[in-house]
């Protein structure tokens, strides 16, 4: 497999939640060390990207680089924007508020990036999900475009792109239990995400 970053966007304002998403406790972790064990084993070089409260970082994550969005406010576009920036490889971004994310999973998305693509994105039935993807650096003149003109949609960008879809037999078979995209927008997200977690 080819040299990959990693970037976890952290930036969100989370305010249907009520409070930072990546502090969700899961057990003895953190919704953000679930989601970086996930992340390790695949990339050279891993950061958190967006703005977040030190405290908010585990110890166990000192080792992990933050950038600070470089165009703060426009959602999760500049974070993906942020990650592209600063390296010539491809990067696996992903949401901090996905805690079903499985090393095996994010592999299968990473494995599917050949020459002929852009991106790697898998697309659920509420469409693409642009925050858990691969992305190329050679994307970065297209997002600076659509940044400069206020088209912030992620999912949107998504489709400018040369990208590989990941959909429906394969998405599948990359989660089998349909868990890995779970996100974590509201307290009844969250509760229903401990749920499955105490029912293993």
């Amino acid at each position: 497999m080819q040299t990959l970053e990693g970037a976890v966007l952290v930036g969100g304002q989370s305010r249907r939640m009520g409070r930072h998403k990546s502090g969700l406790v899961f057990g003895d972790r953190t919704v953000l060390e679930r989601i970086v064990l996930a992340l390790r084993p695949l990339v050279e070089r891993l950061h958190l990207v967006g703005h977040i409260r030190p405290d908010l970082i585990p110890d166990t994550l000192a080792d992990t680089g933050l950038l600070p969005d470089r165009l703060p406010g426009l959602g999760p576009l500049s974070g993906i924007h942020t990650a592209l920036v600063g390296t010539e490889s491809p990067v696996i971004v992903v949401a901090c508020d996905m805690p079903f994310l499985t090393t095996s999973f994010l592999a299968g998305l990473a494995e599917r990036l050949d020459s002929d693509f852009d991106a790697v994105v898998p697309e659920s039935s509420w469409g693409p999900v642009a925050v858990c993807a691969v992305y190329r650096h050679r994307c970065l003149p297209m997002l600076e475009e659509q940044l400069s003109k206020s088209a912030l949609s992620a999912q949107d960008f998504t489709r400018t792109l040369e990208t590989r879809w990941v959909r429906n037999e394969e998405l599948k078979q990359l989660d089998p239990a349909g868990r890995c995209l779970m996100n974590l927008n509201k307290p009844e997200d969250y509760e229903a995400a401990l749920a499955i977690v105490e029912s293993e």
